[in-house]
């Protein structure tokens, strides 16, 4: 039976931010950032209790978004989080097609210094499957020696070949306990891979392991491992946080009842997310720049879930 580890840190909700875009540019290479709209969405996430979010590009939209507009959205969550009660922490996602532009990127993510910037994301992609590339694109951050944290993002639907995955290799063992790597988020939906990085979790106390698809908890909470998990991923979180937010706090008070019944309105959200991300984009900027919407209180939220 899943019982959770009281001596591990928050079990706590990441939201996989979209990033809002004008409509007449969202099926087209130059896509240009609504600032606006993010911020109110950053807001409106605040409002709803979230506290940590993942920016730029994490639906997808980063193979489009300019460098320029990246340091752009990075400046915004700043500046934003610092009159939020809740949403203290922000993760950014730094993959892009060149290594080039994710170094640039991660610099300048640790040139803010800021302490609401608690990790910088990257997905090791590449065109052709084989280790010594992935070890590459992760070893040019790991490089840099900076003081912002690494996270992973294990996501094999971005790659090439999708049957293959990120694997915890001795190298990249070596780096979680020299402290390179602090976490990841693994989206692969392999209960065999996950464990794995669970084990990982429990043999060194300060790597996290989140959950990167709601599709994948319930698989997730059969492993004797669960317990050195650090929370969950969700992109649905952009309409309505509350089913992950109170899954999560049904995780922290280890009661299996609610744990099953939060997983389960939590799913009730997946479909709309199955959705092509381009028209998920239009459809979601839409919602959260309608005035319904940002005005909506947290009990009619609720009500509003699907």
């Amino acid at each position: 039976m899943y019982m959770y580890s009281p001596n591990k840190k928050s079990f706590f909700l990441i939201v996989p931010t979209i990033t809002p875009n004008y409509e007449e540019d969202a099926l087209h290479e130059n896509f240009t950032p609504d600032f606006s709209a993010f911020e109110q969405l950053l807001i409106r996430l605040d409002a709803l209790q979230v506290s940590a979010i993942l920016i730029v590009g994490t639906t997808g939209e980063f193979q489009k978004i300019s460098l320029d507009y990246k340091k752009r959205l990075v400046d915004q969550a700043i500046e934003t989080t610092q009159n939020t009660q809740n949403l203290k922490k922000i993760y950014v996602h730094i993959s892009a097609k060149s290594s080039e532009e994710e170094k640039e990127l991660a610099n300048y993510v640790e040139s803010k210094k800021k302490p609401c910037i608690k990790g910088i994301v990257l997905a090791p992609l590449y065109q052709e499957i084989n280790e010594e590339k992935i070890h590459k694109r992760i070893e040019q951050i790991v490089q840099l020696d900076l003081n912002t944290p690494l996270y992973l993002y294990n996501n094999p639907s971005m790659h090439k070949e999708k049957t293959s995955n990120l694997k915890a290799t001795p190298k990249i063992q070596a780096w979680i306990k020299e402290g390179k790597i602090k976490g990841i988020k693994d989206s692969t939906k392999d209960i065999i891979q996950f464990a794995q990085w669970l084990k990982l979790a429990k043999e060194n106390k300060a790597f996290e392991v989140f959950i990167g698809s709601n599709s994948f908890i319930s698989e997730a909470l059969k492993s004797p491992l669960f317990k050195h998990s650090s929370g969950c991923v969700s992109g649905p979180a952009n309409v309505n946080p509350n089913p992950a937010l109170e899954f999560c706090k049904a995780v922290k008070e280890n009661s299996m009842p609610l744990i099953e019944a939060k997983y389960r309105l939590m799913q009730k959200l997946v479909g709309p997310m199955r959705e092509k991300t381009k028209k998920l984009n239009c459809d979601l900027i839409q919602i959260i720049k309608s005035q319904t919407m940002t005005h909506l209180s947290k009990d009619s939220l609720k009500r509003s879930t699907p």
